[in-house]
Parts: structure tokens; sequence; C-alpha cells
């Protein structure tokens, strides 16, 4: 039996074998700097973007205690009344994500916003969270770039095969190892009648 719950611990991600005491961390960003030119750029860092909590029950084969890792990220930078999509990807099997972005070039100096939205399970509403400091806009120190307007940053790994497909080697290999350890336990009690 125990072999059995060492078999199950290996086979699924982000700690499946057993809930978690307290409650689960909430989805946050990261910003490399306080101030940025019009010109700038920034180092979005975003932690915690699940699909779920699971921290009073075992997830089901294949989670982790926040469910599968968020899809479609959305990073969404706002100045006055404009808010324009930025970068768009998403989290890793750690339930993190990094992303470059660079300012619109319709933004001036002053200061922006940077939100993340996305989806969590069971809702069919973006949830948001802003990062909770205004960033500065400063002028450029010389002639401005040119930048390709509407030009949208991605990141992330590709959820075809690094989510769905690791999550189905896991399932595969768990089933194998289970089975092995059925078929031990069966034959354990019947090999006096196979003899």
């Amino acid at each position: 039996m125990l072999f059995l719950v060492a078999i199950s611990a290996i086979a699924l991600p982000h700690q499946v074998g057993a809930a978690v005491d307290s409650a689960c961390a909430s989805p946050s960003l990261s910003i490399d700097t306080k101030t940025v030119t019009v010109e700038g750029e920034l180092l979005v860092t975003g932690q915690n973007f699940g699909t779920k909590c699971y921290d009073e029950e075992t997830p089901p084969l294949g989670e982790g205690v926040l469910g599968l890792p968020n899809q479609d990220i959305e990073i969404v930078m706002t100045q006055s009344d404009a808010a324009i999509l930025v970068a768009r990807g998403n989290a890793g099997n750690d339930y993190n994500f990094v992303v470059t972005v660079k300012l619109p070039p319709e933004f001036t100096t002053g200061v922006l916003t940077v939100t993340a939205r996305y989806m969590v399970a069971d809702s069919v509403e973006f949830s948001e969270f802003t990062y909770p400091s205004d960033i500065v806009v400063t002028a450029a120190d010389g002639s401005p770039e040119t930048m390709e307007s509407g030009s949208i940053a991605s990141f992330g790994p590709e959820i075809s095969e690094d989510v769905f497909e690791q999550t189905m080697n896991r399932a595969t290999y768990f089933w194998f190892f289970l089975s092995v350890v059925l078929f031990g336990m069966w034959y354990r009690v019947n090999r006096k009648k196979l003899h």
C-alpha cells in the first residue's frame, strides 16, 4: 500500500499527493521598475496563476494545488482612458510567467497601471489583478524609437504540448504502475491456486 502511495506521488505534478493546510496563494504581479520612459519596456512577472484552489481537498489526477496553469492570460496597460493589450500567454507548470512588454506608442508622460486578466474554472468572465503601484512614465532621453503599433508580446509554454501532453504522459505512467501493483497483489493472493 505504501508503494502505491509513493507511485501516486511520483505520477502527479505540483505536490498533488495531499491537500495543503492553508488557503491557496492568489495571482499576483511584480514589475522590475517604478519608472519607465515613453519608449521603454517593463519586465512583468506573474505568480500563482492557476484555475482552481484545492486547499481543502486532493486535486484530481493531472492537476496541482492551484488546478491547471492559466491559459490566455492578458496583460493590459492603462493610461487615462486608454486600456491597451500588450501581451498574451500562458502560465508554466509552476503557475508563473515572465514577459517583457513595450509601452504602447500612444502613451505619453504621466502614470500607467498594469493589469493581468485571466479566467478561473467555472467562470465565464475574466478575473483581474492590477499591480498595486502606478508606474511613472517619463520623457525619452533621446530620439523616440519607432515601435510597431498594436504589437502584442507572447509568453509561456505551448499549451498543447506543455499541459495536455504532459498530463496525459503522467496519467499513462500512473495507470501503468497501478496495474503493476494490482497484478502483484493479485498474484500474491492467488499464487497457491496457480501452482
